[in-house]
């Protein structure tokens, strides 16, 4: 068990992140280490870290192997409560948190976390989990080992969308979308063809950066520039954006779509991928075309696009629970967030008393609104009119 807190001193472990990596029982792109190690030296300024390396023999008397890396923010309270936290970093732009777990060791490795987390002086009180898979073998490890060690715990799932390719493009399309939703989306195409000629690309090779650059520009010229968000806005961001994509390029773990309306770029995406597995990572369009659908034509094609890659086996949309209904897909993916204590006495108290302490704030909270904004009076009763007593 390794444990470090810097940049720099997990940028030694790189190739060792990178092994795991290729050997996961599940894959998420954004842990890593091209991914988490830039995004800890651009995002991660006044922020504390414990990045957590478990190792393990892969053979007796063999070289040990890294098992598990678990990419920690470390804080100091919980819940309001004096309390050493370790909580999975969720970095800007972060689409899942599940931990890298190498295939076959995820029972080891999560009560080698646990027993290092309760006796170690680096370890933690209590340890959450944010937004990750609660589908497959990590997750399920950790929850067979929170319950054999009946370790006080909090528990909350939801779903997101989730692309599985069918047969064909052609099934799955018939299979989402209605006839009246197809009849809308070859009007709203149609209606864009009236300013050019609409074509589909998919980028293969050339200048990936004035592909990325349309992006920017467009994402800019819609609601996220208006509202300050847009990448291009934060230097920080847009500098880890367009290294993440020119990185994922030339890893070739990027599959890049694009649609243009007379030749001028009208929406773009970036899908992220890692062993089988793929991640929507960045789609903008157009303003000036926002009410002829762009995102929504561009969508259908990535959906064709994804169903002529075989070595894609699932797409994780990563977006926020407002935005699914916006997608035309057909299954869902479970997402959990998890807090549990990691045995001392600190965490135990921590996470029995938490949720009463939430109640009492949000009873406090409800209170001060009511009191800020009493309910009016109820009024009189107006009298009846009188009855026309004329004949």
């Amino acid at each position: 068990m390794v444990s470090v807190s810097d940049a720099a001193a997990l940028r030694q472990r790189w190739a060792d992140v990178e092994d795991l990596c290729a050997h996961v029982a599940q894959p998420n792109v954004f842990y890593e280490p091209w991914m988490v190690i830039p995004a800890v030296e651009a995002f991660g300024k006044d922020k504390f870290f414990t990045f957590v390396l478990v190792y393990s023999e892969s053979q007796p008397g063999g070289k040990p192997v890294l098992s598990g890396f678990f990419p920690f923010e470390r804080r100091r309270r919980y819940a309001r409560m004096p309390a050493n936290l370790l909580l999975l970093w969720e970095y800007r732009h972060c689409g899942v948190c599940t931990p890298p777990v190498r295939e076959g060791h995820e029972k080891a490795c999560m009560n080698a976390l646990l027993d290092w987390a309760k006796s170690d002086r680096n370890g933690a009180d209590v340890i959450e989990w944010f937004q990750v898979s609660s589908e497959g073998p990590v997750f399920q490890a950790l929850l067979e080992c929170v319950e054999e060690r009946k370790l006080h715990h909090q528990l909350a799932k939801r779903e997101r969308p989730i692309m599985v390719p069918r047969e064909s493009s052609e099934a799955f399309l018939n299979e989402a979308l209605s006839s009246q939703r197809k009849r809308g989306l070859r009007r709203w195409e149609r209606q864009l063809s009236e300013f050019g000629a609409v074509e589909f690309k998919e980028f293969v090779d050339g200048d990936l950066e004035q592909w990325i650059n349309d992006f920017f520009e467009m994402e800019a010229s819609g609601w996220k520039g208006q509202e300050g968000v847009a990448a291009i806005l934060d230097e920080n961001t847009h500098g880890f954006v367009r290294y993440a994509l020119q990185e994922a390029n030339r890893r070739k773990q990027l599959l890049t779509l694009a649609m243009t309306v007379g030749g001028e770029p009208a929406a773009s995406r970036f899908i992220l991928t890692s062993n089988g597995g793929s991640f929507g990572y960045k789609i903008s369009y157009r303003e000036k075309y926002a009410k002829y659908s762009p995102g929504s034509l561009l969508e259908i094609e990535s959906i064709r696009r994804v169903h002529d890659h075989p070595e894609i086996k699932w797409l994780d949309s990563c977006v926020a629970p407002s935005f699914a209904h916006y997608l035309p897909w057909l299954d869902k993916m479970g997402i959990a967030d998890i807090s549990f204590s990691s045995g001392t006495f600190k965490g135990n108290t921590a996470l029995a008393l938490a949720p009463k302490l939430r109640a009492f704030a949000k009873s406090i909270q409800e209170w001060k609104e009511r009191k800020k904004n009493p309910p009016a009076e109820n009024k009189p009763a107006q009298p009846a009119p009188p009855e026309n007593t004329e004949s």
